[in-house]
């Protein structure tokens, strides 16, 4: 399928009640949310929950992902305006997943030297970060991604139904973070189950191999999709100038942005 006809293909992505978007921009823990909101839709022993990878409206068949069982939890890195029009015109639900762009470079950069099949193993982080800021990598501008959804919410009359929850938050309370992504959805979990539910999908799991070192359904896919996930680990690796660089293009890109983590 050519680019444009799959574009055109996901824009009338039909609408299924309770469907669940998670959207974001790449290594901003999209993975992570997808465990965690899974879990939280639906029901049984979390002990015995797989950790499966996501199906992505923008690189998976989209006949599999119709096929999903519902409640669907759908994952995409597409702006508001490539997205399933249906499930916006509906106020389905969406996940607005957001990081520290800092830490978010950084992870994007040893994401990219992982992957073999473009040989980017030798890649330059002093390269990559000139083009990330640029926004010319495949992914797109971080700071553009985020300024669209933020000019999609506020349009006069927007329909969006969107909760926008950020990496550090979950880091740092998970539970409250949880509870308020519950109340958005409308699930009902106990605490306690909530709390099981992040220890089983905690960060530090899903950067190991599974338990007992074995292969656990789609966990080595996952792993390798999550580094550390520590937050401030752009300390770091960030030069003197690339700091300056980065202040200039907050300043300049995020001024008004509910996004922006230096407010």
């Amino acid at each position: 399928m050519d680019p444009e006809t799959r574009l055109d293909s996901i824009k009338k992505f039909k609408y299924r009640h309770r469907d669940v978007l998670i959207c974001s921009y790449p290594k901003t823990g999209t993975h992570w949310v997808f465990n965690l909101v899974n879990s939280l839709m639906s029901p049984g022993p979390v002990e015995d929950k797989l950790i499966p990878s996501p199906e992505l409206l923008d690189l998976h068949p989209l006949e599999k992902i119709e096929q999903l069982s519902s409640p669907r939890v759908i994952v995409s890195h597409l702006k508001p305006i490539r997205l399933p029009q249906e499930h916006l015109k509906n106020g389905g639900k969406i996940i607005l997943v957001a990081r520290n762009p800092r830490d978010t470079i950084v992870s994007h950069m040893y994401h990219t030297q992982r992957m073999e099949i473009f040989n980017y193993s030798k890649l330059s982080w002093n390269c990559f970060f000139d083009n990330w800021i640029d926004g010319k990598i495949p992914t797109g501008s971080y700071f553009d991604y985020y300024n669209s959804w933020q000019s999609a919410i506020e349009e006069p009359n927007c329909q969006l139904n969107v909760l926008i929850v950020k990496y550090e938050n979950l880091i740092k309370d998970g539970v409250s973070e949880m509870i308020k992504i519950q109340n958005f959805l409308g699930t009902n979990n106990t605490e306690e189950r909530i709390v099981q539910i992040l220890e089983r999908f905690s960060l530090k799991r899903l950067t190991l191999k599974g338990d007992n070192g074995e292969e656990q359904n789609d966990l080595e896919a996952t792993v390798n999709m999550v580094k550390k996930g520590v937050i401030g680990h752009w300390k770091d690796k960030f030069t003197a100038r690339q700091c300056e660089v980065f202040d200039r293009i907050i300043q300049h890109k995020f001024s008004n942005s509910v996004f922006n983590y230096d407010m």
